[in-house]
């Protein structure tokens, strides 16, 4: 299999579409919770330091939220030679309606934060990244790959690897949502 997000659409035997199937796929998934409307859940990899908090109102039903990797060697986090920090925060794409704050262990000077846009297949910035302590915390309302580095590498991010590259490996993690119409 290849990690990623997919959509299916599920139809009846009219072809009358039913359902739009959402389904992210992971290479490692170290840590899973379900948010419950209502509710504001904190989800912690405490082996990677990685932490999202999603407030009570971020969404309307129950939903499971998990930290993992594509990278097949890994458990939640990929760290390359070159100082660049990867993780993911699944599902994929599964946009909130309030922020959610991520918060991760990271020693770099000048941090910048960055979320893979698959639509346009390139790595966007993150404004308002804080870091204190070691420290880097950012808020986001779309759950998907990040990757954190240093102001000073950033030549060297540029050569890091695109998120959902067919790594192999085992451990997978997979996500299915569903949304009626």
């Amino acid at each position: 299999y290849t990690p990623g997000a997919f959509l299916y659409n599920v139809v009846d035997a009219d072809s009358v579409l039913i359902y739009r199937l959402r389904v992210s796929a992971t290479d490692q998934l170290s840590v899973i919770g379900e948010y419950e409307p209502g509710n504001a859940m904190n989800l912690e990899d405490a082996s990677y330091g990685i932490r999202i908090s999603i407030p009570e109102a971020a969404m309307i039903r129950i939903v499971p939220i998990g930290i993992g990797s594509t990278g097949a060697e890994s458990v939640s986090a990929v760290e390359y030679d070159n100082g660049v920090f990867e993780f993911d925060i699944l599902p994929y794409g599964l946009v909130l309606g309030e922020d959610a704050t991520v918060t991760v262990a990271y020693e770099g000077e000048d941090p910048v934060v960055q979320r893979y846009n698959t639509s346009l297949d390139n790595w966007e910035d993150i404004e308002d990244v804080e870091s204190d302590n070691g420290q880097v915390s950012f808020m986001t309302q779309e759950l998907g790959s990040f990757r954190i580095f240093s102001e000073a590498s950033v030549s060297s991010a540029a050569g890091s690897s695109v998120p959902f590259a067919d790594g192999g490996g085992s451990g997978g993690g997979c996500f299915i949502t569903a949304a009626g119409f």
